[in-house]
């Protein structure tokens, strides 16, 4: 990593285009004194009202129901990372965020493929959304790396099935929120923040962000661009440098809200992120690759149009349309064939929209409302001989030209009975795919259809002032898209062929528990159990011309590292169920305690077995001093733990990231500070993984960084 800090900053000239994210709230009393959003919305609640730790957290969140709720308030499982968690926590990326605050995470490589878990569910059964616009598509799943931490305002995350407002989401739904422009109020048409970030030693790295933003009677904006040199990863203990791990990523980010009257909105977004060339360390370390690399774009662009004038049948109206390109290549070359460069894009190409309108009537909030998206996949695979320069184009990734469509309809009613809030909704989805092609593993017609009707039914008993019990059950579907189906590429359970006559997987989740919100404690303790039917997993099954491994060298007899051939099948049923702790603790105005803790239990019944790549129990406890005084300094312990998971199925004996023995327990501390220097100046400074552990996350390819110094400026005026 030889950039300096000047190079870095000349990365980041042009902190142009306006961003910003704001619209008036659903609620009329909130739209009276805020500008708010829904899920689908871009903007920050106001923060006029904190928590007990007097952090500007949000007192409402919008992902449950699409309507302003206090986390205390719903009869979900919520969590929120807010801005003043982001800014101490002073993340690399993404994954170093969500991994404290409940959501497990596994990672391929360095950098690349960071796959969130939520209730034991992945890739496709977690919905991840940008200012509520879906970022999942029919490729794999979404690297969770092509967000930009550096934009985030929040994060709010709901556990469990999306149902009326997102039946695919099976295991629960992560709505990134990003920033606003100055609130309601602050003076100044333009504002300027300059961050960046060092890191040395684990991960060493430089990184910076650059942003304008403002607002004036009519706008409201916020621009800003990000980089980061990453350099190459030394594992903790005595392990030492893993190479090739280095590779650079950087984007921006804009947007505009233009207030066209006092109760219409229009907000125009967009955001780019590219990875350059992060490299697949585990496909280097086991021997197969002389050389693989993914470079990953992803693209959005945004127009929503939002009106809170009441009117006789709504009480706000809101249209969003969408465009989303995401581009994955993977540049290899195989150890058996060292002579030819493989290149395979992949670009995915989404359009779709969505209509939502609100009623207040009584006792009653209703939310419905329409959704469609269309999917055009391109995918190719180009192998070029480098020694007589000749070049083959064949199949990609998945079957090229090929399309995914999805239609929605949907309405949740929330009521108020006194103490009893119960909430009811039903959700019609439809799926088509469509592609047709013939190749050496056999002719595949992907088209096809498949539609459900799912429903939600909870209810929140407000117990006392200060005590919530909740309850509720909810169903939902997947239905197979196009990596499902026609997937042809090495995975880690073998080499993946297409399957057409895969069929939709069912869910239904029943969980309850309890909330409690004091003065000085707040908690949240739930239980769930999820049954999933016709389960969709990778299988060994099929041939590949003719044979039931890929034969890679051409020889016809399978060699040390040739792998089975897998298909995608529905496999039968599926149980998964545990506890989720959360609780925050304030004994002293200046002294803040947390924890989190996540246990889930997956079995297939049918095989008596235990399901792949479940997570072990895991969890983060944090202990801050922030004393009321000058420059307002803090501090901050940081305990992150997980159990050792031998609960083992099949297919992670099968999986050479897990194995037969496992993957160990991980015990890591980090030492985390920071203050203001001068006006409009603060640092932040970090010990991560002080103590230098060797860990793994249980399904990665790769180890976590050792021990390293986080050092961090920021400039805001």
């Amino acid at each position: 990593m030889t950039k300096s800090y000047l190079y870095l900053f000349a990365a980041l000239p042009a902190v142009a285009a306006p961003v910003a994210a704001s619209a008036q709230g659903l609620a009329a009393s909130a739209a009276a004194s805020s500008s708010v959003s829904t899920a689908a919305a871009t903007a920050t609640p106001p923060k006029g009202g904190t928590s007990t730790d007097g952090d500007s957290i949000p007192v409402v969140v919008y992902s449950v129901n699409r309507t302003p709720e206090r986390p205390f308030g719903t009869a979900r499982a919520v969590t929120v990372i807010s801005q003043d968690d982001i800014k101490r926590r002073n993340p690399r990326n993404f994954m170093d965020l969500l991994i404290e605050h409940g959501v497990f995470m596994h990672q391929s490589a360095y950098g690349t493929n960071m796959v969130p878990f939520v209730r034991g569910f992945e890739g496709k059964g977690v919905m991840i959304l940008v200012d509520g616009v879906p970022v999942n598509d029919a490729m794999q799943r979404f690297d969770a790396n092509l967000i930009d931490v550096h934009m985030i305002e929040r994060v709010e995350i709901v556990r469990g099935v999306g149902s009326v407002l997102g039946s695919e989401s099976l295991g629960g739904t992560i709505n990134v929120i990003t920033k606003q422009g100055p609130a309601l109020g602050e003076s100044g048409a333009l504002h300027t923040l300059l961050a960046t970030r060092y890191a040395g030693g684990g991960a060493a790295g430089v990184g910076g962000r650059g942003e304008l933003y403002g607002r004036t009677d009519r706008f409201q904006y916020r621009g800003g661009m990000s980089y980061q040199d990453n350099g190459e990863l030394r594992a903790g203990s005595d392990v030492g440098t893993l190479a090739p791990t280095s590779f650079i990523e950087r984007g921006g980010n804009a947007h505009v809200d233009w207030f066209v009257g006092d109760d219409k909105t229009l907000s125009v977004e967009g955001r780019t992120r590219e990875l350059v060339d992060p490299p697949r360390y585990d496909r280097y370390a086991d021997g197969s690759s002389l050389l693989w690399l993914e470079p990953k774009t992803d693209r959005v662009g945004s127009l929503r149009y939002q009106d809170l004038t009441e009117r006789r049948f709504w009480s706000a109206l809101r249209v969003t349309t969408y465009a989303h390109r995401r581009a994955e290549n993977q540049v290899r070359i195989a150890t058996s064939k060292p002579a030819v460069k493989s290149f395979s894009p992949s670009v995915g190409n989404v359009t779709g929209a969505n209509l939502e309108l609100t009623t207040f009537a009584g006792r009653h909030s209703l939310v419905y409302g329409v959704d469609w998206s269309n999917e055009n996949i391109s995918s190719i695979r180009r192998d070029s001989n480098m020694t007589t320069g000749v070049v083959t184009l064949s199949r990609g990734l998945y079957t090229d030209n090929s399309s995914f469509r999805s239609q929605a309809a949907y309405v949740q009613d929330r009521m108020s009975f006194g103490r009893f809030v119960p909430t009811v909704g039903l959700r019609y989805s439809y799926f088509a795919s469509k592609g047709y092609e013939n190749t050496s593993a056999g002719e595949f017609d992907i088209t096809g259809s498949n539609g459900a009707l799912t429903a939600t039914a909870n209810a929140l008993y407000k117990a006392s002032k200060s005590v919530n019990l909740v309850a509720g059950v909810t169903s939902g579907f997947r239905a197979p898209n196009i990596e499902d189906l026609a997937t042809l590429d090495s995975r880690g359970l073998g080499y993946e062929i297409p399957n057409p006559e895969v069929e939709p997987e069912h869910i239904t989740t029943y969980e309850a528990g309890v909330k409690i919100e004091r003065q000085r404690l707040s908690a949240n303790l739930m239980y769930q159990y999820s049954v999933v039917t016709d389960v969709m997993k990778r299988a060994v099954s099929g041939t590949y011309n003719g044979l039931t491994f890929f034969d890679a060298n051409g020889n016809g007899v399978k060699d040390t590292g040739e792998q089975n051939i897998v298909q995608k099948i529905n496999i039968g049923e599926s149980r998964t169920s545990g506890p989720e702790i959360d609780v925050r603790y304030t004994p002293l105005p200046s002294v803040q305690l947390t924890a989190n803790y996540q246990l889930v239990i997956g079995r297939d019944p049918q095989n008596d077995s235990y399901l792949y790549r479940i997570p072990p129990a895991y969890g983060t406890a944090t202990a801050r001093w922030s004393p009321d005084v000058a420059r307002r300094p803090w501090m901050q312990l940081v305990y992150n733990y997980a159990a050792a998971q031998h609960r083992l199925g099949p297919d992670d004996l099968a999986d050479v990231r897990i194995g037969a023995d496992g993957t160990a327990g991980i015990n890591v501390m980090s030492v985390r500070s920071g203050m203001e220097v001068v006006p409009h100046v603060s640092l932040h400074l970090a010990l991560e993984n002080a103590f230098d552990r060797f860990y793994i996350y249980n399904g990665s390819g790769i180890a976590r960084p050792g021990r390293e110094v986080v050092g961090g400026l920021q400039y805001q005026f």
